[in-house]
């Protein structure tokens, strides 16, 4: 049976797919402000974010609070004021600011806080996708149903509360993915440098690069470790530079959880918690070995994500797994398509096929 690429896509259903994709994001990121909210954890308040007045290490988090606080400062100061009058005005709009906890007086931040939290929404199903068609070949249907099932899934992710940066995170890293298993690096080096602004969680991106192409780097051994050297440098600069730019800030680079939150989840849990993991663990490793290898090499990064949730974040809390999601579902969406007999193609079937592009 011949394969149906993305190709072959109607544009009506192109359409149809994008105005979904818009309304579902929509919904997904009303939930994350509202339940369980970003303004009610003291040190990490977006206001204070935007204008650097949050803790360490929350603070250094700095890539959505640089383009609000600018865009913020060149609109005209009429702009600033306007918005919070119809704000003000608005009964819909000022119900919602009360019951997200936002100030109104911030009007124009918060504004521009939703509108790029939604495109970074909308920017990962993209990526999400771009990553998807450089591993796969398969039914555009599949990848469409995947990429609503990954927008539809992510409540379960919001728990104890909600970070500016989490979107971004999201559609950063996936982007990167997608980008290092194609090898454009021009593209990749931006994209990494944004992500290590947002967070820096962003430098695991540089383990998957390590454990993937190492290993064939013999063919273009200098421009490896050109690469590799060029990654660290900027994760390097931009964490020295932050340092220094908020050394007077509260707080600490990291918070230490193990004792006060993780040591108790040590507990029993009821046999549907423990049939529900059991399911996901068998979706991710069925037909293990003709999975991508890209995505078998990448999943390397639960090994310092999870350790580093067990001492400095909490366990049960899976927004702090956002990087390891893309990787994990199109992981499960192999096994789903190889059990519903689904037709399709894995493109990176041999590490030795990498070769190494300027």
């Amino acid at each position: 049976m011949p394969l149906v690429t993305s190709n072959n896509r109607s544009p009506l259903s192109r359409f149809l797919f994008w105005i979904l994709i818009c309304i579902q994001a929509l919904y997904v990121l009303t939930i994350f402000i509202q339940k369980p909210g970003m303004n009610h954890f003291e040190k990490a308040k977006v206001i204070d974010l935007i204008y650097g007045d949050a803790h360490k290490p929350f603070v250094y988090r700095v890539l959505l609070p640089s383009i609000i606080r600018t865009a913020s400062g060149i609109l005209p100061r009429d702009t600033k004021a306007s918005t919070e009058d119809r704000v003000r005005r608005t009964s819909f709009v000022r119900n919602r600011f009360q019951a997200w906890n936002w100030e109104v007086a911030y009007a124009l931040e918060y504004v521009l806080t939703f509108v790029l939290m939604y495109l970074s929404l909308v920017g990962f199903v993209i990526a999400l996708r771009y990553l998807f068609l450089g591993l796969y070949k398969i039914p555009p249907l599949i990848i469409d149903l995947t990429c609503v099932a990954a927008l539809g899934v992510l409540p379960a992710f919001f728990k104890y509360t909600s970070f500016l940066y989490d979107f971004p995170i999201l559609f950063l890293f996936t982007l990167g993915l997608g980008l290092l298993a194609r090898k454009r690096w021009g593209a990749y080096i931006l994209v990494f440098t944004l992500g290590c602004l947002n967070k820096e969680t962003t430098v695991l991106l540089v383990l998957v690069y390590i454990i993937f192409f190492y290993p064939s780097a013999a063919a273009g051994q200098k421009i490896f470790f050109n690469l590799l050297v060029m990654q660290m440098l900027i994760f390097g600069v931009i964490k020295i530079g932050l340092f220094f730019l908020y050394l007077d800030n509260p707080g600490g680079l990291i918070i230490f959880h193990l004792i006060d939150h993780n040591l108790g989840l040590i507990k029993p849990y009821p046999p549907s918690f423990y049939l529900i993991w059991a399911a996901l663990f068998l979706l991710l490793f069925y037909k293990w070995k003709e999975k991508p290898l890209f995505l078998k090499q990448a999943l390397w990064i639960a090994v310092p994500l999870i350790v580093s949730c067990l001492f400095f974040g909490y366990l049960d809390e899976l927004r702090d797994y956002y990087e390891l999601y893309p990787i994990v579902l199109l992981l499960m969406v192999h096994s789903a398509a190889s059990s519903l007999r689904i037709p399709f193609s894995v493109l990176d079937k041999s590490r030795h096929e990498v070769r190494f592009l300027a």
